[in-house]
């Protein structure tokens, strides 16, 4: 028994094993945490919820709470600081909850249909913290917009696709039983998530505050008739940018 011990304590982390304990003291069963990711996270939690009744199965979807402040400081420390004060903490405010931070971590992997079967190239890995910070830096040199338009557009495509990088992490995908993502569901939970950190952003400046909602929330915006225009002209920029990212992450399936 203190050999098999050894023999796990010394697997490195790709090939961790997790233990899960039926509470009457003896082990009902082992997950190689490696092949838990290869296969359907679903099965995998079901099994082991039905073996042990652990109500801490739903925790091989989560990070190590250890992690999430070093992921957090890695995806500000990636992008580029905003020279606006306010728009800067509304950034940082973005990030506070772990699970979004996890979202943007959370790599999809793609099947390519058009190379063999048994080829490396098989599997296509899209990194959603890369293709916000691509977005966000299309965004922000965008030739038709202001400077000051362009500080808008820089952090609205950083965070354009929270909702559905949120939606897509496997822990939410198990919780809400999704199996497609539509466009309609990510952006009403892109708003939901960014709702707390908008609100404390028109505490602090009501214009920029109200602009900025007015970009996550198409229905809501500013009323003044040239920030309207301003308003468009973002948008339109945004569209383009943050196209990718809605062809690679919505309407697609999961399985």
């Amino acid at each position: 028994m203190q050999e098999r011990d050894k023999k796990m304590k010394s697997d490195s982390f790709s090939r961790r094993r997790i233990r899960f304990d039926a509470g009457n003291g003896r082990t009902c069963v082992e997950i190689d945490f490696s092949r838990a990711k290869q296969f359907a996270h679903e099965i995998t939690t079901e099994f082991v919820m039905q073996e042990t009744g652990c109500s801490c199965a739903n925790n091989l979807y989560r990070l190590d709470k250890s992690f999430i402040g070093s992921f957090r400081g890695n995806l500000h420390s990636s992008r580029k600081r905003s020279s606006d004060p306010d728009l800067e903490q509304f950034l940082l405010d973005c990030f506070e909850d772990e699970l979004i931070v996890e979202a943007y971590f959370n790599d999809l992997e793609v099947e390519r249909m058009d190379v063999p079967l048994k080829s490396t190239e098989r599997l296509v890995k899209f990194k959603p913290l890369q293709e916000a910070l691509l977005a966000s830096k299309l965004a922000g040199s965008a030739v038709t917009l202001s400077r000051y338009e362009k500080r808008m557009a820089a952090a609205a495509a950083l965070v354009f696709g929270t909702g559905t990088f949120y939606l897509s992490h496997p822990f939410v995908r198990y919780e809400r039983k999704i199996v497609e993502i539509c466009p309609a569901e990510a952006r009403a939970m892109n708003y939901l998530l960014l709702e707390d950190a908008l609100r404390k952003l028109r505490s602090r400046n009501t214009t920029l505050g109200e602009f900025v909602t007015g970009i996550v929330d198409p229905l809501r915006g500013p009323e003044d008739i040239d920030a309207k225009a301003s308003l468009r002209r973002v948008r339109e920029v945004l569209d383009i940018v943050t196209h990718r990212i809605e062809k690679i992450w919505v309407r697609r399936v999961f399985c």
